[in-house]
């Protein structure tokens, strides 16, 4: 049986940009909100930022960084944004830092990227406010992020559930010995929480949209048509 709450939104909450880049695909995604892109391995820290949104004085911009290798890390991969709360490793190993940054893709001196963020968490404000039907979506791949206990999920699931009229679907995506003749295995079934182990590790989405489409389509139904759009969200106060 299917959960079928009649979502308004859909939103990712990480833990990479793969939840993001996996819900727009599936045609899902109707407008940005802070998540989509941060890289974040703890719970901890997407809890700070929901709480606490953005403190800019905490940031370090990889354009301010005198430092040759990070230099070239910028040309490379374009400018980021560092947190000092998350993944801040010391003024010594930007390299490392660099790689773990929070706002991989977002350059947040730009006040028209930081104008976007503040847009974003406004939206989920309306959201809290408006008691608007959300699923919250956390996918994982633990080879390349955190794989995240069973009490952590509770956890983020119990500080959502406080705040939003919300469901949480968190997807782990692995190769699993024990599953090999399932490509998908549900576990954590409850009404505001639902947890699925898939069998594949792929980042890319060719590889997961069989799955995805029945995860969405069966387990938890979701109709697009139902889903708020950028100019509905944003006429809301």
């Amino acid at each position: 049986m299917s959960c079928d709450d009649n979502f308004k939104a859909v939103i990712s909450v990480g833990m990479r940009c793969y939840t993001e880049i996996f819900i727009k695909k599936l045609g899902l995604k109707k407008f940005s909100a802070p998540f989509d892109a941060i890289f974040s391995n703890k719970i901890d820290d997407i809890i700070h930022l929901f709480e606490n949104k953005i403190n800019y004085d905490e940031l370090i911009h990889t354009e301010h960084i005198n430092n040759k290798i990070i230099k070239e890390l910028n040309n490379q991969f374009g400018l980021r944004t560092i947190h000092r709360r998350f993944n801040y490793y010391n003024e010594n190993d930007y390299f490392n830092t660099f790689h773990k940054a929070t706002f991989a893709h977002h350059n947040l001196n730009d006040i028209n990227v930081k104008t976007h963020f503040d847009r974003c968490f406004n939206r989920l404000d309306i959201i809290q406010k408006n008691k608007i039907k959300t699923l919250f979506c956390l996918f994982i791949h633990p080879h390349i992020d955190i794989n995240i206990s069973y009490d952590e999920i509770n956890k983020l699931n119990l500080y959502l559930c406080n705040k939003y009229n919300c469901h949480l679907l968190v997807i782990i995506f692995n190769k699993y010995n024990n599953i090999i003749d399932d490509k998908m295995n549900i576990f954590i079934k409850k009404d505001t929480l639902t947890g699925i182990y898939v069998n594949n590790s792929s980042c890319e989405y060719r590889d997961q949209a069989d799955c995805l489409k029945y995860i969405f389509d069966t387990i938890i139904s979701v109709k697009e048509n139902n889903l708020l759009t950028y100019q509905e969200i944003n006429d809301l106060k």
